[in-house]
């Protein structure tokens, strides 16, 4: 039997500060809306810039992380896998769809955010399909030219 492959990878924006709330189990739960842009050549053969949102969730210590540092406006790398999940609003008896992504993995690009200087965290892998098994991951430090006097004119 073949195997299969649900895996996404994102390099975009957050359109706004992640949403954090916790579960009635203790596990914390982020939401962040992430835009990616492309260009497009339209009907006249100009070149026009889109952007695309992407609703990500996060689970655990990744969700208290961003819950800590990421902002509005930071170039984040994410990992994950799209999920799709039907739901039905309080107010109404129509069906709908919804799109995310399920992130395994997050990174802040940007290099003025502030990051923890450790050397890994710990994050498990529980709730929503999770095998309860526990991973290290090695946690981002900030580099050493994050300043505001950085000059990012580099000649290659």
């Amino acid at each position: 039997m073949a195997k299969s492959v649900n895996m996404l990878l994102l390099i975009g924006r957050l359109g706004n500060d992640p949403e954090v709330k916790e579960l009635q189990s203790g596990l914390m739960v982020a939401t962040l809306s992430v835009a990616t842009n492309h260009s497009v050549k339209n009907a006249d053969g100009q070149w026009s810039e889109e952007t695309d949102w992407h609703r990500v969730v996060l689970f655990g210590k990744q969700a208290e992380f961003c819950r800590d540092y990421a902002k509005k406006g930071s170039l984040v790398y994410v990992e994950g896998r799209i999920q799709y999940r039907k739901y039905q609003k309080a107010d109404s008896t129509q069906e709908l769809l919804l799109t995310e992504v399920v992130a395994k993995d997050i990174q802040l690009l940007s290099p003025k955010t502030a990051v923890p200087d450790v050397a890994s965290t710990t994050s498990t892998n529980s709730g929503r399909g999770g095998n309860g098994k526990t991973y290290r991951k090695q946690a981002t430090k900030p580099t050493a030219y994050a300043s505001k006097d950085f000059d990012d004119d580099i000649n290659f």
